[in-house]
């Protein structure tokens, strides 16, 4: 069972993806982690599991994100510094994929469950690929479909 009652809707953010690319630049690419860490209530309501796991890896994204711009903005590196900031960079990176591979099945079980009947479901979020080298605005493309479809409210 979902978290939500079967009455309501699910409520999602509309977000045009030209904005979303805008305030990737603006942030200087900080904007796909507050993407994950506001749109966490939005997903709540989609995951039946309940668990803690996904805030629990959005917090760590999210202040590890920050945590390398703090540091990348205040020293300079020999090369030991740069070896772990590599590193920190490809955990973050697996942990981003982790996390849109993970709503990227939400957001297909969901409408599966939702509208079995919808023709959308072989369409919802369909390749793995574009999940990973796009994540938050891919699932974001897809999450505006849904709310045009009506299988999600749009959230003001």
């Amino acid at each position: 069972e979902y978290p939500n009652d079967s009455k309501t809707l699910p409520k999602f953010k509309h977000i045009p993806i030209l904005v979303m690319l805008a305030l990737t630049v603006v942030t200087l690419g900080l904007y796909p982690s507050a993407w994950f860490l506001y749109r966490r209530g939005d997903i709540k309501q989609i995951d039946r599991t309940g668990t803690k796991i996904l805030d629990n890896l959005i917090h760590f994204y999210v202040f590890s994100q920050l945590t390398l711009y703090i540091i990348f903005g205040l020293w300079e590196f020999g090369y030991l510094w740069g070896a772990y900031l590599s590193f920190i960079g490809m955990v973050m990176t697996a942990i981003s994929i982790y996390l849109a591979l993970y709503i990227r099945e939400l957001l297909r079980t969901y409408v599966a469950d939702a509208a079995p009947e919808n023709p959308l479901n072989a369409f919802v979020a369909s390749s793995i690929l574009f999940t990973c080298f796009l994540g938050v605005f891919y699932l974001q493309t897809h999450i505006n479909i849904l709310i045009d479809a009506h299988i999600f409210e749009e959230r003001i």
